[in-house]
């Protein structure tokens, strides 16, 4: 038997007697043959062939002693003082002692809980299990958030004409001395042209009459009216209006203000030039509005490489500086029939000419502004079938303690658009409506719901082909991810002999292109990912 002097530490688990402890240890094999090879003072021979645990027992041989029977692991810290004798936990017993120094200890992450447990314990592949057991620790999923948080690269929204996409969004100011505190924003994504009205509240009605009345009486109706999920916007006075002039209603996901990004920056762009006033005209900012935003138009803007105005109305706007310039203010000779014609071919050249140098200069906007944003995001493909959590928005006033994320669990039905990092959800329960929400709201569920072993759920996940729809079942502790089936090809006949004198085989060549990674599981439907085009944003 090893012996040594040791520090005196924890004897044993609170509530079990040595005794109890002992017959706890011989239960298990793998502790039972350590045990009985220490009282006879010989190591085992021929483990080589067994268990994984075994194995790691033996590595650990000289520092495994027994008292009063039991069987501990004697262990020196980095300060040199007397070994410190941690009990070697058997299996029953490891969910208890992570419990009472997890969930009962302020659910500390696996680095601290792990060295409050190696004070005391010991078990083989313990940092590793501990690990796995913080991270799938439910109270500290809904609560946490990683560091590192998981973000979707930006998807500039592509447009090619005047009015093809009209944002819109409400700005809240401080109260005017007239009572108006409302900015109803409008912003061209082609052209950049920006249209403000004050208005009184941000109800449907008030909306809509201002859509009307300052926008399309004037310049005419958009293709498509992006907004978020207001009420104001999402009301059936907004879909009424849009459906009797043609207009496609669009709307960003919920809580993704990026999604109308455009929009959102000619906010800030509106505050700062208000912002500009003296102190005495601040609280007159409706006075101010329309001038402030005729300055923005006739500014170029450095997206486009042109003015709004010019972009709007294929002229540039008079300004009071230009009746400065010597002959500005002089008679034009006044057109001929001929020449109406002449100047409207002369104007569309021009015209065509500005838009084709738009559409590159927006092409390359896009692309130097997606780079600078994508460069330190970390991205995450989502595949139907996955468990997910939704991150909590419900919470309302002080909530710097609440839970981060939602309690219920939702799984992954489909992606609309595999060019938009926006995903259908459906509740995990079945109770419950789908939802549409971006990536970036959601989190990989690590944690498995406490289920009875005959509870099984399903869930209709949509598949590409109709013939093709399964039922994924969620049964306890095991669930099923679709895996995209990789046809095997052929290699060519010359592809042998080119790769025969090569040390290492080219990624193109591998057995596993194409395949996804472990994380999404071996247990697969077997039916081929599913995209749908919902028309989101």
């Amino acid at each position: 038997m090893n012996t040594t002097n040791v520090r005196e530490g924890t004897t044993t688990l609170p509530g079990f007697s040595n005794t109890e402890m002992l017959e706890k240890q011989l239960a298990q094999n793998e502790l039972k043959v350590v045990i009985g090879a220490l009282n006879e003072g010989s190591k085992p021979q021929n483990w080589d062939n067994d268990s994984k645990e075994m194995k790691t027992l033996m590595r650990e041989w000289d520092r495994m002693v027994t008292k009063e029977g039991v069987l501990y692991r004697s262990v020196k810290d980095n300060r040199g003082s007397e070994p410190n004798l941690q009990l070697v936990v058997p299996f029953e017993l490891r969910e208890q002692i992570f419990q009472q120094l997890h969930d009962l200890a302020g659910h500390l992450g696996a680095d601290r809980t792990f060295k409050q447990v190696c004070k005391r314990f010991y078990w083989p592949q313990m940092f590793t299990d501990i690990q796995q057991r913080c991270k799938s620790c439910k109270r500290c999923c809904l609560r946490k958030v990683t560091s590192s948080q998981q973000k979707e690269p930006m998807v500039p929204i592509q447009t090619s004409a005047p009015f093809q996409t009209l944002a819109v969004d409400f700005l809240t100011l401080e109260r005017s001395t007239c009572g108006r505190e409302t900015v109803l924003v409008m912003t061209d994504l082609f052209t950049k042209y920006a249209i403000t009205v004050p208005t009184k509240d941000t109800t449907a009605k008030t909306t809509a009459r201002a859509l009307w009345k300052h926008c399309f009486q004037i310049y005419g109706c958009p293709a498509r009216l992006l907004s978020d999920q207001g009420p104001n916007f999402e009301a059936n006075t907004i879909q009424e209006l849009c459906s009797m002039y043609g207009i496609k209603k669009c709307h960003t996901t919920p809580y993704h203000p990026a999604g109308n990004g455009q929009c959102e920056r000619m906010n800030r762009t509106l505050l700062n030039l208000l912002g500009t006033l003296p102190p005495e005209q601040k609280q007159k900012w409706p006075e101010h509005l329309p001038e402030v935003i005729h300055a923005y138009n006739n500014t170029v803007h450095a997206s486009t490489g042109y003015t709004p105005f010019f972009l709007m109305f294929g002229r540039h706007a008079r300004l009071p500086v230009d009746f400065m310039i010597k002959g500005s203010d002089e008679k034009q000779p006044i057109p001929t029939a001929g020449a109406y014609d002449s100047w409207v071919q002369e104007h569309h050249r021009k015209y065509v000419s500005a838009f084709n140098h738009v559409r590159d200069n927006l092409d390359r906007a896009a692309q130097r502004q997606k780079k600078a944003v994508n460069q330190r995001l970390r991205t995450h493909l989502l595949i139907p079938g996955e468990r997910v959590l939704v991150r909590n928005r419900k919470v309302r006033g002080r909530c710097k303690i609440q839970d981060k994320w939602e309690e219920d669990v939702y799984i992954v039905a489909k992606q609309p658009n595999p060019d938009i990092p926006v995903y259908a959800i459906l509740p995990e329960n079945g109770k419950g409506k789908e939802r549409v929400i971006h990536r970036n709201e959601l989190k990989l569920c690590t944690f498995q719901e406490d289920m009875k072993p005959d509870d099984d759920r399903k869930l209709n996940v949509p598949d590409l082909k109709e013939k093709e729809k399964e039922e994924v079942m969620h049964p306890l502790y095991t669930w099923r991810r679709p895996i995209k089936k990789i046809e095997e090809k052929k290699p060519q006949e010359n592809a042998v002999e080119n790769i025969t004198n090569s040390t290492q085989i080219r990624r193109s060549e591998r057995g596993n292109k194409g395949v996804p990674p472990p994380r999404f599981g071996t247990n697969a439907i077997g039916t081929d990912t599913t995209v749908f085009d919902l028309g989101w944003v």
